[in-house]
């Protein structure tokens, strides 16, 4: 039980991030009950790619990150078609947490101790980054213990905004916003980078596996309804892009700090994965020192950080569908090739139909296209 938790505990860590905070804003322009309905809809296409990789994973000997499998599986153009999406991707999402979670610092801490959230930045930076460096058994250890943070800071914000809320609120749809949510909602979902070390978790509880992404994606749901439930429902249509600023007037300080208290613990727990992953595939798939790996890992966004050359919603936008639309066609291609060219039993398997798989993945370059097309003309 306690491996199956620290599985569960490492993917939830893995989603749960920024991608939060821009949920209900997105959820606010469309309408309430569409939105939930775009959450289950894209949740569960993501929970099949997640599935699909989770067997990918399982039915390989050689532990690798996601870029080893591409190699393994698609050969050197998929290795390095995936390389790119995720060098994109998971630079982009540490730049994300790394400007979040200096804001969230800076609101709790700034009337206290004074500073600039770019040095709270740095003071996590440094902090996180060592953690990192220790390995795996340090990342679990922390993943744990904020796991059950987030989960009370969760439910104290659950609790104590529940009574503001407004049922008006949570009516109405405007579909003009149609295609607002889809980059945020996929970025918020994408998990996938935690399979490789969860399987290795449970690598002598093999019928876990499913069991523990099944228990993750259903954790990750229930937080993001709860959270966008009470923050939609208080705030409307005057919903932040941040979420947690927007209640200030409404539920006082207090509650925006606690609030970022929460903002802290769910992006910390993602860079400290995301900035595993990146050692892991440096080191595995291309060989690399540990200290060389660590330092690509880490000190890359540390520095297009310090040239403030990244802004923290258009980061989360890109990376949803760009990275997520290339990653999604990819897994599903190995996933095709896994099946015949895996060389060990999986620890289970899923039956996907072709013609969904050319379906989600027509899905995904659409939505990677159409963002670089806004990108473009923006």
């Amino acid at each position: 039980m306690s491996k199956l938790f620290s599985a569960i505990a490492i993917f939830t860590g893995a989603v749960v991030g920024a991608g939060i905070f821009g949920i209900p804003y997105v959820v606010a322009k469309i309408g309430f009950i569409p939105g939930v309905i775009y959450m289950i809809i894209l949740g569960a296409v993501v929970g099949v790619q997640i599935l699909a990789y989770g067997e990918i994973v399982s039915r390989t000997k050689e532990f690798h990150q996601v870029t080893g499998y591409a190699g393994k599986y698609l050969g050197k153009w998929g290795k390095y078609a995936i390389t790119f999406s995720l060098l994109f991707g998971s630079y982009g999402a540490i730049l994300a947490y790394m400007i979040g979670i200096g804001d969230f610092l800076y609101t709790i801490l700034g009337d206290i101790l004074g500073g600039s959230p770019m040095l709270y930045s740095l003071i996590f930076f440094m902090i996180a980054s060592l953690a990192i460096l220790a390995g795996l058994g340090m990342i679990v250890r922390v993943e744990k213990a904020m796991f059950l943070a987030l989960l009370a800071v969760m439910t104290i914000i659950f609790v104590f905004g529940i009574r503001y809320i407004d049922v008006a609120n949570l009516q109405g749809f405007d579909f003009g916003h149609a295609f607002l949510p889809y980059g945020v909602l996929f970025f918020a979902f994408g998990g996938y980078s935690a399979i490789p070390d969860m399987s290795r978790m449970l690598k002598n509880e093999k019928h876990n596996f499913k069991k523990a992404i099944l228990i993750g994606l259903a954790v990750v749901f229930l937080i993001y309804l709860c959270f966008t439930f009470v923050i939609v429902g208080i705030s409307g249509g005057g919903t932040s892009p941040e979420a947690i600023v927007g209640l200030a007037g409404i539920l006082g300080k207090n509650v925006v700090i606690i609030g970022s208290i929460f903002g802290v613990l769910a992006m910390a727990t993602s860079f400290l994965v995301s900035g595993l992953v990146m050692k892991e595939m440096y080191r595995y798939d291309y060989g690399l020192d540990k200290t060389l790996a660590w330092v690509l890992a880490c000190f890359v966004p540390l520095i297009i950080f310090l040239l403030g050359l990244v802004s923290f919603i258009g980061v989360i936008g890109a990376v949803g569908s760009i990275t997520g639309g290339i990653t999604g066609i990819l897994i599903l291609q190995m996933y095709l090739r896994a099946k015949k060219m895996g060389d060990q039993e999986p620890a289970y398997a899923i039956k996907i139909p072709k013609p969904v798989i050319y379906i989600l993945s027509a899905m995904f370059a659409l939505g990677a296209l159409y963002e670089v097309y806004y990108l473009i003309i923006s």
